[in-house]
């Protein structure tokens, strides 16, 4: 009898467990302002991983200099909210030219994305890329740290 009853909560339990696979999210729908504004949500809360994945190579290793520099900061200090005001993209064959207004920036600003297999990629290129030393994204981040600091 016991058995009988060890069946039935044994199915139970497995109808209840949480399904551990991963389904893909298809971004070669998304548009170069989608790929863009979630690319910026995942560096804003400094999810560099997943920011990877709508970054070419360049970008990639150019996250992993800004992971590395603000590897020293405490956590919630480098935790921001990218508000885009304006995003304008300009696509052209398989590159595309986003211009955008962001708040608390006086100038706009501008990103590259790169298609690659269907897919919009955030690009960083590379006569913009300063691997060993970057003055002024280091001081951006002592700005905003003593923003936040009062």
């Amino acid at each position: 009898m016991k058995q009988f009853l060890l069946l039935p909560f044994l199915l139970f339990l497995l109808s209840c467990a949480e399904d551990t696979t991963t389904v893909q999210e298809d971004t070669t729908s998304y548009t170069p302002e989608q790929v863009l504004r979630k690319y910026q949500a995942h560096v804003d809360k400094n999810e560099f991983e997943a920011a990877k994945k709508f970054s070419t190579q360049n970008e990639r290793e150019r996250l992993d200099a800004v992971a590395e520099l603000i590897a020293a900061e405490p956590a919630d200090s480098t935790v921001y909210t990218t508000i885009f005001l304006e995003v304008n993209c300009q696509e052209s064959k398989d590159q595309a030219i986003c211009d955008c207004l962001i708040e608390g920036f006086e100038e706009r600003d501008t990103f590259v994305l790169m298609k690659a297999k269907g897919q919009w990629l955030v690009d960083a290129p590379e006569e913009e890329i300063d691997y060993d030393y970057n003055e002024e994204v280091e001081e951006f981040i002592q700005e905003e740290l003593e923003k936040e600091n009062g």
